[in-house]
């Protein structure tokens, strides 16, 4: 198995497994499903939190779409944002 090959099989594992990470982060007591209960702003509610994970999940998918036919440096870009928002979401996660 080439490099090229081992990079695209990384990424698309890293991806998938972010993807349900921040799936179930998203979703868990804090965010979604008891949103009442945890201290934020009135303008932060349960169908924005929503649209927000399914914005940045396309991000990353996109990422990927544009590393796979070799745009890199789109794709970089692409990545680089959806993997702060999930590093965001991992310090929120230690900070609470």
């Amino acid at each position: 198995m080439n490099l090229e090959v081992k990079s695209h099989n990384l990424l698309i594992s890293i991806l998938i497994l972010s993807i349900i990470s921040t799936g179930i982060h998203f979703t868990d007591n804090y965010n979604y499903l008891f949103i009442k209960q945890y201290p934020q702003p009135d303008w932060i509610t349960a169908p924005s939190i929503y649209q927000s994970w399914l914005i940045l999940t396309v991000v990353g998918i996109i990422g990927y779409w544009l590393y796979k036919y070799q745009k890199f440096w789109l794709a970089y870009s692409c990545l680089f944002v959806y993997s702060l928002t999930g590093l965001a979401s991992l310090g929120l996660e230690t900070v609470t």
